[in-house]
């Protein structure tokens, strides 16, 4: 009986070891298939990161392209609006003389320019007594500088205060400054009178100023921001908002521009551009300039 005994704890012994194999084993391949689903799934996050990139790389270069036709387009536009201002002008020019200001025959021309010293008007107005050189009398007056520093008025022959006087007026009525504004009379061989000459000089100032473009200057400050082709639609919404006017683009690996913003929105712009790039898109900043921006949004610096 103790022989019998001792046998059979021999075999538990022996069953008990097969079972622990088997448990091991499965272990193992368990252990395996664990591992090779972790491979399987880093696999496939890869993969899946790769489609991203590429995605994100072919959105890119659709973006770049879709700027580069918008930039060929503007570019385009700047050509035609160029060839109807040439075109505007010779119309301007044909249209001159049917615009003279008649009273008892005598005819009186009215011209604006935009000067910004004393010299460039003297210039100006000696220019246009050559170019009316059989007209009796050329009157002028100019106000220079934003604080109206250089002022002038003259009559140019006429009786004093009748012509220069009241052109000047007209100037300064409307809070103009580097300006000038000449009156051309041909004599009709009828004298106005010192009331008729007044009245004459002042429509004739009123009509050459109603028909020109007056323009308000504006503080601003000169940007040059480069930026990734995605944040291109945001870059650019924020620009418009900030009433910025841009001067020049460039396309490259990134997109860079130059732009002029008003002083007075210039810290919001900062702030959102900062915000949609997590502070990372660089920007340089000029000096402030004066400047100001035509009806066909040319911009003309220190004004």
């Amino acid at each position: 009986f103790h022989k019998g005994k001792n046998m059979k704890k021999s075999d538990e012994k022996f069953v008990d070891t097969d079972k622990a194999k088997a448990l091991k084993l499965k272990a193992k391949e368990k252990a395996k298939a664990l591992k090779l689903k972790e491979k399987e799934k880093a696999k496939a996050a890869k993969l899946k990161a790769k489609e991203k990139v590429a995605k994100a790389k072919k959105k890119a270069k659709a973006l770049k392209l879709k700027m580069k036709e918008k930039a060929a387009k503007a570019k385009e536009k700047a050509k035609l609006i160029k060839a109807k201002e040439k075109a505007k002008a010779a119309k301007l020019k044909a249209k001159e003389k049917a615009k003279l200001i008649k009273e008892k025959r005598s005819k009186f021309l009215a011209k604006t320019y935009h000067v910004t010293s004393e010299e460039e008007a003297i210039a100006i107005v000696e220019s246009v007594k050559k170019q009316y050189y059989d007209a009796r009398h050329t009157c002028y007056a100019y106000i220079i500088g934003s604080d109206r520093g250089t002022v002038r008025a003259a009559d140019d022959g006429e009786p004093q205060g009748t012509a220069g006087r009241p052109i000047l007026q007209e100037l300064e009525s409307l809070g103009l400054y580097n300006c000038l504004l000449t009156v051309t009379r041909y004599f009709g061989g009828t004298l106005l009178g010192t009331g008729g000459l007044v009245r004459a000089y002042t429509q004739a100032a009123k009509d050459a100023l109603a028909a020109s473009e007056i323009l308000d200057i504006t503080v601003g400050i000169p940007l040059r921001i480069v930026y990734p082709y995605t944040l291109a639609g945001k870059v650019e919404y924020a620009l418009r908002n900030s009433l910025g006017n841009v001067e020049h683009q460039e396309y490259g690996q990134d997109v860079t521009v130059d732009v002029l913003i008003p002083e007075s929105g210039l810290s919001a712009l900062k702030k959102e551009l900062s915000e949609l790039s997590n502070g990372s898109l660089p920007v340089e900043e000029g000096e402030p300039v004066l400047y100001a921006v035509t009806k066909d949004k040319k911009i003309i610096k220190n004004y």
